[in-house]
């Protein structure tokens, strides 16, 4: 939600490290007021084992700051949920 975002102008996922800058990889469209969209329909193995790896992130721009006012590195969800069944048989 970019909705409180001033002189917002774009947003892109970008393939790069944390602390680095990448080639932009995703352009996000509008979905509604003040809500962003990207279409992924076709990832190379290169751009998923970066994206598994924390190296994508998503730059924000704005009239004020062009080249990105807001950043935040994609990192993926490492925790696993294991469950079984106890029986105090």
């Amino acid at each position: 939600d970019v909705s409180d975002v001033e002189g917002f102008s774009a947003a892109h996922i970008h393939d790069g490290d944390i602390g680095e800058n990448g080639d932009v990889a995703f352009t996000f469209s509008a979905a509604s007021e003040g809500m962003l969209e990207v279409a992924i329909t076709d990832l190379s193995e290169d751009l998923v084992s970066d994206l598994m790896d924390g190296d994508w992130y998503i730059n924000v721009h704005t009239d004020a700051y062009p080249d990105g006012e807001l950043r935040a590195q994609i990192v993926p969800d490492t925790t696993s949920i294991i469950t079984f069944k106890l029986s105090g048989e």
